[in-house]
């Protein structure tokens, strides 16, 4: 971690560089401001072993990925017919969405596009969004958020000292496209999520503690916990989806979700690249930085209050799956995310924008960080969905032999 956020006080079970107890991996670039974090003998950490064990381990081989994404298309295609379209997509207009989309159309689907205009894209998002569409010929839908609703919505995380302060903006899309694709009867649900440049997934006793920067957006409960202690306007227009309706969608409704990009050779370089050729599509300076909050949220918020540079997240999954040696990762790091004038520009937007004072956001900022597990959450039962489902349909092979 670099000196610019070397003087932010830990949180509990983090350690920072110059305390004692500092360790950062030996193969990544993951440290102890994860609390997470545990390490083995050889100094490698848990984050890199589940790594290896629940993505490397079960990739598939590239013939076999191939069959199956052959086989996942022609059933898309199947399921499709008579409709207007085939599958729905989320598009921020960031580098996994729109290489997406651009497959969609190598592969013959008819996607229905859905954008969440959460009032925070940087005009860079707008013109990707446009070009996305205007090139591939794609419908888009876009869910334009009552801004007084929302706001309230966001400053309520910011007052409750979470880390994942984008969790508003990850459950209206999610819901948002849940939403479309009952109402469109849409029966796929195409993600851009991947795991060759997202994978996270440790292993171990401390990896069941999710900390707050990476908790579950699609946790409705924690979010309206959050909302009804530090709120102040009723939620009437902005989109929900809990578990059991997200559930009943995907089994009654038969909604089926699909992650393609975990079915190519999936090069962040090469798509960037691709989609500059064929669409005038133009990249950002970092990872989902199409957004303004976003890219305040992890320039500014995280490490300034949280002691987290959320790029070892990503940088860590550019290593595991080959796109990056370690050096690189550290020399990226040794740089501050965003150019310091940069940073004090979105932080004058971001506080004119929720209507705060600067002493109201300082204070928020030097207020004590929590934990999603503060707040009334659903992390234990989201953990034993699997076995859960597992049980349900145990007893449903009974009652269907009796």
């Amino acid at each position: 971690m670099a000196n610019w956020i070397r003087n932010t006080p830990a949180l509990a079970g983090q350690f920072v560089p110059g305390m004692p107890g500092y360790r950062e991996c030996r193969r990544c670039v993951m440290d102890t401001s994860m609390v997470e974090i545990e390490f083995d003998d050889e100094g490698t950490c848990n984050f890199c072993r589940g790594y290896d064990l629940k993505v490397k381990a079960v990739e598939l081989a590239s013939a076999e990925k191939e069959r199956k994404l052959t086989a996942l298309l022609e059933a898309i295609r199947a399921d499709g017919k008579g409709r207007d379209y085939d599958c729905i997509l989320g598009l921020s207009g960031g580098v996994d969405s729109s290489y997406l989309a651009l497959k969609c159309k190598d592969w013959g689907l008819r996607p229905l596009l859905v954008q969440f205009d959460n009032g925070w894209n940087t005009e860079l998002a707008n013109h990707n969004i446009q070009v996305v569409c205007e090139k591939l010929g794609f419908d888009l839908h876009t869910y334009v958020v009552d801004w007084p609703e929302f706001r309230d919505l966001q400053l309520s995380f910011l007052k409750a000292g979470l880390a994942n302060l984008e969790a508003p903006s990850d459950h209206g899309i999610f819901a948002c496209i849940y939403r479309e694709a009952e109402a469109q009867k849409i029966p796929w649900l195409m993600s851009g999520v991947n795991n060759a440049t997202e994978a996270c997934c440790p292993i171990g006793e401390k990896s069941k503690y999710r900390f707050g920067y990476g908790y579950r957006y699609s946790d409705l409960v924690h979010l309206k916990a959050v909302h009804r202690r530090f709120g102040s306007v009723r939620l009437k227009t902005y989109p929900m989806m809990g578990i059991l309706k997200r559930m009943w969608l995907e089994r009654k409704v038969k909604i089926k979700r699909f992650d393609p990009l975990n079915f190519l050779a999936y090069d962040k370089k090469a798509a960037i690249a691709e989609l500059q050729e064929r669409l005038g599509w133009r990249p950002y300076e970092g990872k989902h930085f199409e957004s303004v909050i976003t890219r305040f949220h992890q320039s500014y918020i995280l490490p300034r209050k949280f002691a987290l540079d959320k790029r070892r997240l990503h940088l860590s999954g550019l290593i595991w799956s080959g796109q990056l040696d370690r050096a690189q990762a550290l020399t990226e790091l040794a740089r501050p995310p965003c150019p310091p004038e940069m940073v004090e520009q979105d932080r004058q937007f971001f506080v004119k924008k929720l209507r705060l004072s600067e002493s109201e956001f300082d204070a928020m900022m030097q207020a004590e960080a929590k934990e999603y597990s503060d707040y009334p959450n659903l992390n234990r039962t989201f953990n034993n969905i699997p076995r859960i489902t597992h049980w349900l349909r145990l007893l449903v092979r009974l009652g269907r032999k009796s």
